[in-house]
């Protein structure tokens, strides 16, 4: 018979043992199967998206799904002229800016292309460029911040880079601003063509 000593000692190797053993177990499903579990699910959903793929490409043919290409090309050409101005109409872009400006009635705009980066090609893009501005004007701050607003709601897209706010000191609520503006366009390179 073993003695009281030895029995706990005993049950404690088997506790410590068995801890172990839990411990090795959760060690080798976290290091081992459960990556390859995460890989399966990954390489199911690549072989469903493939999947897809080739019955799309399989279905192509038939006039059903040339139309829908089709139709999906025209609602994408749709939404990049939402954040493009044609080669030929850039200058408009000016004239809705004066319009908006003279509409919230801002004062001494001036407006002029920025050197250096109006009209560049964006790299990566072959038909694709960048017109950068700078406008300058008076305003109080709620005429400033609705100005900004109908700039960024604009379609095409303008974007509001940077602005510069500054108090003038013989009338407060007069603030010099300066603001830069950016939008895309379609290059003319393309439009020429």
């Amino acid at each position: 018979m073993r003695s009281l000593g030895q029995s706990i000692h005993y049950k404690m190797g088997l506790l410590v043992y068995g801890i172990t053993s839990m411990g090795l177990l959760a060690a080798g499903y976290f290091g081992a199967l459960r990556p390859q579990t995460q890989r399966l699910e990954s390489l199911q959903q690549q072989l469903s998206e493939t999947s897809q793929r080739w019955t799309e490409v399989r279905q192509a043919k038939t006039p059903q799904a040339m139309q829908r290409l089709q139709d999906r090309l025209e609602v994408i050409q749709d939404r990049l002229g939402e954040f493009m101005v044609s080669a030929d109409s850039d200058t408009s872009v000016n004239f809705q800016i004066g319009r908006l400006a003279n509409e919230l009635e801002l004062r001494n705009l001036t407006s002029e292309r920025k050197e250096g980066f109006s009209q560049k090609v964006l790299d990566g893009y072959k038909n694709l460029g960048e017109v950068w501005m700078e406008l300058n004007f008076e305003s109080d701050f709620p005429k400033f911040a609705e100005f900004v607003n109908q700039l960024e709601r604009h379609r095409p897209v303008l974007f509001v880079e940077k602005f510069r706010i500054e108090q003038k000191p013989h009338k407060p609520a007069v603030k010099d601003v300066q603001l830069t503006l950016c939008f895309f366009i379609e290059s003319r390179e393309v439009a020429l063509k």
